[in-house]
């Protein structure tokens, strides 16, 4: 599904990302969380980092970008960052000739010694390229040009109290702003109350929906 932000045709992709030219873009994906809280003693599987890389090679294969921006929280916390991550994310970096570009969020405050490594071009927040405004945090975006953001995992509430599901979505800010759902498979949300001037378009992994009114609950067919 495409949606115009602030005159840039951006085009929504099931896989919880987007898609502006010949380029990827998504957000949030807190790379070594589930080694994080293993280190502080929570008994936690391995492979979301292997199925997050999985995932965008397959959406690189689909779209045939050049670029891959992430909007901020490539990692999670240091103790997460493990030797064994370290080695598996530079491996697949060196098997890809596309660039990869990630804007500095809360969370990466270790991102600076593993850019060389795993072939990054790490961006301050409000980087602009090609009229697109890039940042981690809405509240960062200059709100003058259109921008693109993640950070609040939004989410949204389809169907009556006794039978409804949480979807991650797509918040799209006032025509100028869009806010994309958590990369990861394993990181919650929060649902979005938006304004009457916003759309938000649920995500259920295949398909973009949009979810009618701000703050309903019944999708658009």
């Amino acid at each position: 599904m495409r949606v115009d932000v602030g005159g840039i045709q951006i085009e929504l992709l099931g896989a919880r990302a987007a898609r502006r030219d010949g380029t990827l873009l998504v957000a949030d994906l807190h790379l070594g969380k589930s080694e994080s809280m293993r280190a502080a003693g929570a008994p936690m599987c391995d492979g979301d980092a292997a199925e997050q890389l999985d995932r965008i090679d397959r959406l690189v294969a689909l779209t045939g970008v050049e670029c891959v921006v992430v909007l901020g929280d490539l990692l999670h916390a240091a103790a997460g960052l493990t030797e064994r991550l370290i080695e598996s994310v530079a491996n697949w970096r060196r098997s890809h000739r596309w660039d990869m570009r990630v804007v500095r969020g809360n969370h990466d405050c270790v991102l600076d010694g593993v850019a060389e490594a795993w072939s990054l071009r790490v961006l301050q927040p409000g980087t602009v390229e090609d009229g697109l405004e890039l940042v981690h945090d809405p509240f960062e975006a200059s709100r003058t040009r259109p921008w693109v953001a993640g950070h609040v995992h939004p989410a949204v509430r389809i169907g009556g109290a006794a039978n409804s599901i949480k979807l991650p979505c797509f918040h799209l800010v006032g025509g100028l702003g869009l806010i994309l759902p958590a990369f990861s498979l394993f990181t919650g949300g929060s649902c979005v109350r938006a304004h009457a001037a916003d759309r938000l378009f649920a995500t259920t992994g295949q398909r973009v929906l949009e979810v009618a009114g701000a703050g309903t609950r019944t999708p658009r067919p």
